[in-house]
């Protein structure tokens, strides 16, 4: 009995040992977007998001993102458009033992300038369940001004010196409000920018903000504002290219620890970013999960095995005293029996010695 238990306590540990190194050794994908180098303002160009793995998928759930102040969504395949968001969403919808999927969405550039193409909140997840480890690049499409076709420039208009009715025009086709944020990120500066000759209060970001996203120049040429497009429920933060003229979304504040604070006394905090504990993903916590449950295995292997240990000696040297007992049972009754077997041989020779004696004696 105590040996199945312990052969059942080992194979529980070599199940988890297996589902461990499953968790943290998995298969990888890579998502591509595909898209022409350049354009000119007015064309459609299309923008294919390429899915590549090493096992065959299950699901997947995947975002493209693009600059609304530079292309105007057109139409996608299978995709969920976003208007406020300036995304596409794209679902996997995979067949047996298919190893990756293309959807396709089309743009039209609404402007001359440089704009990128990214991918957001990605997850992929295979046959076995398992959640797939998943990379992408972003990709830049430049957009130059058709001959005889005429450049949108950049408009400001102001209303009051709050900031609460101040807005910017950066182009026809996005006006940015800008609005106090209740919320600032611990890792903006707080400063006064001049936008096309006005001033307003704008945040410059922090160099640790480089370290979360690569934006391949050098962050003095942006500033990050607070504000919407159309309502004023959906005001969030834009990040301002000074060089271009241009707004867009500011996506990878998700994964940034906020502070709450007044926007008038809002300070950088340059270990936020270090100490920020919602940015672990699910996998992280099945891992750390997995590690616990291994370790507490390890512990309850040890501890029955020392128990076990004690058991089984104690069995063995009661073993040896029963059979040490029978030993000396089966002896002495073996002695017993030799006496009593003697006894009787002598008491059967006695009678014929006797009778001989009597056969000799004369009459």
């Amino acid at each position: 009995m105590m040996k199945r238990c312990k052969r059942g306590l080992l194979f529980l540990l070599t199940a988890a040992m297996m589902l461990l190194m499953t968790s943290v050794v998995s298969a990888k994908a890579v998502f591509e977007i595909e898209t022409p180098e350049s354009c000119g303002a007015g064309d459609t160009i299309e923008v294919k998001v390429r899915l590549q793995a090493e096992e065959a998928l299950q699901d997947s759930d995947v975002f493209l993102v693009y600059d609304k102040s530079c292309f105007e969504f057109a139409d996608a395949e299978d995709g969920e458009h976003d208007a406020s968001a300036g995304t596409v969403r794209f679902r996997g919808d995979f067949s047996a033992n298919s190893f990756g999927q293309e959807w396709t969405a089309t743009f039209k550039a609404i402007r001359s300038g440089s704009a990128v193409f990214s991918i957001s909140d990605k997850w992929v997840q295979d046959t076995k369940k398992n959640v797939v480890e998943s990379s992408a690049e972003d990709v830049t499409v430049k957009i130059t001004a058709n001959t005889g076709g005429n450049t949108q420039t950049d408009e400001t208009d102001t209303e009051g010196t709050d900031g609460t009715d101040m807005y910017i025009r950066a182009n026809v086709s996005m006006t940015l409000h800008l609005t106090e944020p209740k919320e600032v990120p611990s890792c903006f500066i707080e400063t006064t920018a001049n936008i096309n000759g006005t001033s307003c209060k704008a945040w410059t970001l922090h160099e640790k903000m480089q370290e979360e996203t690569d934006y391949g120049a050098s962050l003095a040429d942006y500033y990050a504002l607070y504000g919407y497009t159309e309502k004023a429920e959906d005001a969030a933060w834009y990040l301002y290219d000074e060089k271009e003229g241009t707004f867009q979304r500011l996506l990878m504040l998700d994964n940034v620890k906020i502070k709450q604070t007044a926007a008038e006394d809002a300070q950088p905090q340059e270990d936020a970013a270090e100490e920020d504990s919602e940015g672990t993903t699910v996998f992280e916590k099945l891992t750390g999960l997995m590690i616990g449950v291994f370790v507490l295995l390890v512990i309850v292997i040890i501890v029955f095995n020392v128990v076990y240990s004690r058991m089984e000696k104690k069995s063995r040297a009661k073993f040896m005293e029963e059979r040490r007992k029978e030993s000396r049972e089966a002896l002495m009754k073996k002695r017993a029996d030799e006496r009593n077997a003697a006894m009787q041989q002598r008491r059967e020779e006695k009678p014929e010695k006797n009778e001989s004696q009597n056969m000799q004696r004369p009459d």
